[in-house]
């Protein structure tokens, strides 16, 4: 299930693609975040210390 080849311009397709293929080997219940960018070949997303409402203030 790990990509090779990931070209970071089709990264929406390449993120639905590997979650279409992670819930059909696995089940939905294998779907995270961390999981799906792994199996697309790209860094997860980091948690930020300052929640989103605190920024916009």
């Amino acid at each position: 299930m790990t990509r090779t080849n990931y070209h970071h311009g089709a990264l929406r397709e390449a993120l639905l693609s590997a979650t279409l293929e992670l819930i059909e080997a696995e089940g939905i219940g294998a779907v995270s975040l961390r999981r799906v960018a792994r199996a697309a070949g790209v860094s997860p997303a980091r948690r930020t210390t300052t929640s989103r409402t605190a920024r916009h203030c």
